[in-house]
């Protein structure tokens, strides 16, 4: 038995963002994420066409008399290779400059107020001027961006915005994948306009009681001013379940006479909370009003999410519950639009995720477009959002990169921390482990301490054997791979272990050691353990069987989900799992389908005279409470792969649900109307994927 040397349980932050600066001073990007609602008086789009040159000459092309007429147009937001300008190139970006320009009016009406532009993202580097003069640059492809423009902009007249992208900056191969090197401005921009007095920072948190009965949600929220004058102002804070009804009400105050930042904190009590996981996604409305005197000066309405994360000894937990993370990677990459995607593409894919029995998602390997995160918390979507770096290991052994990764994860957690959906922060992707690599783990930690940390695939800098003496198992000599992680890290992250060992298949990391192995006493998801490419794909359903049976081994990713997904490009791109430009998702030959079938564990349930009454699904986080008597006819689906008929049909062994709790841990059960057996397996199975594969349809007539 492994000894328990971990117990820790999260409050987790539930909405909101951080603040860095306000009113941010020309020349300087700012990561002040001030929470705007994404419709309103106060924000305006700023997608749509805009002129654009590719390598064109750049003098004074920021100039509001600069004649730009003899342009093209190009979409915003778009990759400029997508829209013909320039033939795309794979992992590293060519030399080349783009130009962009546009023109629009700032309302009249924000004249009292502070201006600001946002880039939701940018590949690679910009440099941004209003109405000719500089406002700042940027350099971080996969973050949210910031310029304070009050000073630069007209009110009632047009304004010119001026943008030059350029690929080549210091740090910039932290920006490359083995993927697709697309360029241009490629997420939403938008223009915003707040107060003098506005929320700068919102900070909600939880603490439930042990048995869940209820909530405490607690809200601080910072406030700011622009201007010298003193301000005594009130926030107040409404909470309305999803059916409509007030659980919540409070109010408090705060002054800002000695000082531009003010702090108010309010903490309201939910009962019989109902909680967010990805079999009941609950979403909580949590409305902001903040008053000087009789004036709403800001408005806020943000999506809460009620749940707690938590490792009890090496187990990972949501609710008081372990779960497993049946997860895949994702690229935001779309064979139609590169890099662009719109809202309708990143509900696609959360679609057929679900349908496919995928309850988590990796953000390979950088922070994704926040409409993703907002579908996966109204969806139930577990995630592991990613710090941006990727390649360029050779630039973490300097120091001078340390600001670089520093800023990286400050802006990652600044505007994403408060999604329910992020259970857990990736730090980078299978980097060496140097010390600017574990500085930006200790600051993810410090920016925000309610979530845990992995280092996904993660190698020593040096590649050193641990010290002798150490008490080492002979998993530990032979891989060196956890030891070589900061015990700080409370998740193991390994990549491609195996089950079955392949001669001449470069594989270090047995599953059954990461099981089993006395040396480890943290939890262990493997963040990519298959991949579509060739035979890589290979012990699906054996992975399963190893992960299932083992509490400390808490998931796993498939490597390759939308990586290569352009046509022709590889093997990947055929036989890819989501976006498929030569063959269809819904095509049964897919690999979609593979990993279909091995994600679903299904039991039906009778109520001991053979009448079924139900269904349970593996792997939930909702309980059989008062179930103990009922018969389980296990297991109803169940396989690895193409041609595989065996373990995967309905082998009619009762047991009691008390049994199956205790030997698979927590299982949903999805009650069944009196005579409707029949329409059990169409009503569950036959919504996993159209058509129905072979395997789905099989035993129909034998649950009759």
């Amino acid at each position: 038995m492994v000894e328990c040397k971990m117990s820790k349980t999260l409050h987790f932050l539930l909405c909101g963002v951080i603040v860095i600066a306000i009113g941010a001073s020309v020349g300087a990007a700012s990561l002040a994420y001030i929470p705007v609602d994404r419709s309103g008086d106060w924000q305006i789009s700023l997608n749509g066409e805009w002129r654009f040159m590719l390598n064109g000459p750049e003098e004074n092309f920021f100039q509001p008399e600069f004649d730009a007429s003899g342009w093209s147009t190009i979409e915003v937001p778009g990759n400029w290779e997508v829209q013909g300008f320039e033939e795309p190139l794979y992992k590293e970006p060519r030399e080349g400059v783009g130009l962009y320009r546009r023109i629009f009016e700032v309302p009249a009406a924000w004249k009292d107020r502070r201006v600001l532009i946002r880039f939701e993202g940018v590949l690679y580097g910009f440099e941004f001027w209003a109405n000719g003069r500089h406002a700042g640059r940027f350099e971080s492809v996969f973050n949210r961006s910031e310029f304070d423009i009050t000073e630069l902009v007209g009110w009632g007249k047009p304004n010119v915005p001026a943008v030059r992208v350029y690929r080549h900056f210091k740090g910039w191969q932290f920006d490359t994948h083995d993927a697709w090197a697309l360029s241009g401005i490629y997420r939403d921009v938008s223009l915003f306009a707040v107060g003098d007095v506005h929320v700068q920072d919102l900070t909600v948190t939880t603490e439930m009681k042990p048995d869940l009965s209820s909530a405490s949600v607690q809200c601080k929220v910072t406030v700011a001013r622009s201007s010298a004058e003193a301000s005594d102002f009130t926030m107040s804070r409404t909470l309305i379940e999803p059916g409509g009804r007030t659980v919540g009400r409070g109010k408090s105050t705060g002054n800002m006479r000695d000082r531009k930042k003010g702090v108010a904190s309010v903490a309201l009590h939910v009962d019989h909370p109902l909680l967010w996981n990805a079999e009941t996604p609950n979403l909580y409305d949590l409305q902001l009003d903040l008053r000087v005197g009789n004036d709403v000066l800001h408005s806020i309405t943000r999506k809460v999410g009620i749940r707690q994360v938590g490792i009890e000894c090496d187990v990972f937990k949501l609710n008081h519950r372990p779960i497993k993370l049946r997860g895949v990677n994702h690229h935001d990459i779309h064979p139609d639009v590169g890099r662009a995607l719109r809202e309708e593409h990143y509900r696609e894919d959360i679609e057929l995720m679900k349908k496919a029995n995928i309850n988590a998602v990796r953000t390979s390997h950088y922070p994704p477009h926040p409409i993703f995160l907002e579908l996966c918390d109204q969806y139930g979507m577990y995630v592991i959002c990613e710090v941006p770096f990727g390649f360029g290991d050779k630039n973490l052994e300097d120091q001078s990169y340390g600001d670089i990764l520093l800023m990286r994860a400050e802006a990652t957690v600044a505007r994403d921390k408060n999604h329910p959906s992020v259970l857990i922060w990736s730090v980078g992707n299978e980097n060496p482990i140097t010390p600017i690599v574990a500085n930006t783990a200790d600051r993810v930690t410090e920016l925000d301490p309610t979530r845990f940390r992995l280092l996904p695939g993660a190698q020593d800098s040096k590649g050193k054997t641990p010290a002798k003496g150490e008490n080492l198992t002979e998993f530990a000599e032979k891989t060196k791979f956890i030891f070589n992680v900061p015990e700080s890290i409370e998740i193991a992250a390994p990549h491609y272990p195996y089950v079955v060992e392949v001669p001449d298949r470069d594989r270090k990391i047995n599953l059954s050691d990461l099981a089993l192995d006395r040396s480890i006493h943290r939890p262990v998801i493997c963040t990519e353990y298959n991949h579509s490419l060739g035979s890589a794909f290979e012990g699906l359903k054996e992975h399963w069987e190893m992960i299932e049976a083992h509490d400390r081994l808490g998931g796993a990713f498939i490597g390759d989900g939308p990586y290569n997904s352009c046509p022709g490009q590889s093997d990947a791109a055929e036989r890819g799992i989501w976006h498929i430009a030569l063959r269809p998702v819904t095509d049964p030959e897919n690999r979609y389908y593979e990993g279909n079938r091995a994600n679903v564990d299904l039991a039906a349930v009778t109520d001991g005279k053979g009448n079924g009454i139900g269904v349970i699904c593996n792997g939930s986080t909702v309980s059989l409470e008062n179930r103990e008597g009922q018969q389980i006819f296990s297991q109803v689906l169940r396989s690895s792969g193409k041609g595989n008929k065996t373990g995967g049909m309905m082998t009619l062994l009762p047991v009691k649900a008390a049994d199956v709790r205790g030997e698979k841990g927590t299982m949903r059960f999805i009650p069944l109307e009196a005579g409707k057996w029949p329409g059990l397996f169409e009503e569950v199975l036959g919504s996993i994927a159209e058509p129905r594969t072979p395997y789905q349809r099989a035993k129909y007539d034998e649950a009759e």
